[in-house]
């Protein structure tokens, strides 16, 4: 499936993840945007267990039938650690007294 059909078929939300597992071996995943009712126990755990929160991630968002079942390998799991901080785009906001 092309990037295109899979914008097509599950919105324009949809993420790629990439694991350099070696040279020439990728494990390429399709991500859909996390929902707040999937980000409340992701950020409960962020600061205390990072994997566990990137698993939560994973199990919930990760289009497993057209992504690389590998991506949820322990080492693919921490590989995407550093990736949690793009999977929310966080607005600024400012509290003024008045």
């Amino acid at each position: 499936m092309t990037e295109e059909e899979v914008k097509e078929k599950y919105g324009p939300d949809v993420k790629k993840i990439e694991v350099f597992i070696s040279e020439n071996d990728t494990a390429v995943g399709y991500v859909l945007k996390a929902t707040r009712y999937v980000m409340s126990p992701i950020l409960t755990k962020i600061n205390t267990d990072p994997l566990g929160a990137v698993e939560i991630w994973l199990q919930s968002c990760l289009i497993k039938e057209i992504s690389d079942p590998r991506i949820l390998e322990d080492d693919c799991l921490i590989s995407c650690m550093q990736l949690m901080d793009s999977i929310v785009s966080v607005k600024k906001s400012k509290l003024t007294s008045i």
